[in-house]
C-alpha cells in the first residue's frame, strides 16, 4: 500500500457554543487543494484521469506503471541505503560469515568493494588495441618463424628491407621472402586491399618453413 505526504489527513472536534462538539476537517484550512484534489480522484474511480476516454486507457496504465516504478526505486534507495544502520550491517557480515573479524572483517569487505570498484575503472578507461587485419597478423605469424630462427626482424625494418637482410642468411629461400614482403606493402598501402592478393599472402606464408 503507498501512502504519499499528500495523503495525511487529520480529522478533529471542536467545541461550538450551541452545538457542542462538532467535527471538522482542519486539513483544509492549511491546503484547501489537497480536499478538492481527493474530491476529484474520487470521482474519477480507478481508470484514473484518463478515464472513460476513448483511446486513453493504454496511456493512462502507462503512466500508473510508471509512477509504481518510480515509488520502487525510492523505496529500494531508502531500505538498501539511507536505512543501511548497524544492525543491517552487522547482518550482512554475519551472512558473509565474517562477523567473528570484528573491525577486520569490515576492512575485508570494504577493501574488496574498492578494489574491485577501481579494477572496473580500469577496465573501463583501458585503451583498447585496435584490431589485427589479416595481413599484419600473417606477417607478424612469419615474424615470429623468423625470429625463432634468430632472425628477429628490427623495430626500424619495413618488410622490404627486412626481407632483403633474411636473403643474405637465408638464400635458398631468397625469393619467397622477397615475394611475401613485396605482397605485405601492396596490401598494406592498398586503398581497397585485394581479396585474391591476401590469399597468396596466406598461402606463401604457409609455405615458408
Amino acid at each position: 500500500m503507498i501512502i504519499r505526504q499528500s495523503d495525511a489527513h487529520a480529522w478533529a472536534e471542536v467545541w461550538l457554543e450551541g452545538e457542542g462538539w462538532v467535527r471538522v476537517d482542519p486539513t483544509a484550512a492549511v491546503d484547501p487543494s489537497r480536499v478538492d484534489k481527493e474530491a476529484r480522484r474520487g470521482g474519477e474511480g480507478e481508470g484514473g484521469i484518463f478515464a472513460g476516454k476513448a483511446g486513453w486507457g493504454m496511456l493512462n496504465r502507462f503512466l500508473w506503471q510508471t509512477q509504481l516504478l518510480y515509488d520502487l526505486a525510492n523505496l529500494a534507495w531508502y531500505q538498501q541505503v539511507l536505512s543501511f544502520d548497524t544492525s543491517r550491517q552487522t547482518g550482512l557480515m554475519t551472512g558473509l560469515g565474517l562477523d567473528a573479524w570484528g573491525g577486520y572483517g569490515y576492512g575485508l569487505v570494504l577493501g574488496s568493494c574498492l578494489g574491485l570498484s577501481l579494477a572496473g575503472i580500469i577496465l573501463l578507461l583501458r585503451p583498447r588495441q585496435p584490431a589485427q587485419n589479416e595481413t599484419d597478423r600473417l606477417y607478424a605469424c612469419l615474424c615470429r618463424r623468423l625470429a625463432r630462427r634468430g632472425l628477429p626482424r628490427q623495430p626500424w625494418e619495413g618488410a622490404l628491407d627486412y626481407g632483403r637482410r633474411l636473403g643474405e642468411h637465408l638464400p635458398l629461400q631468397r625469393q619467397l621472402l622477397a615475394k611475401i614482403m613485396i605482397l605485405v606493402t601492396r596490401l598494406r598501402f592498398a586503398a581497397h586491399p585485394s581479396p585474391t592478393l591476401k590469399t597468396q599472402l596466406k598461402i606463401l606464408v604457409r609455405k615458408f618453413k
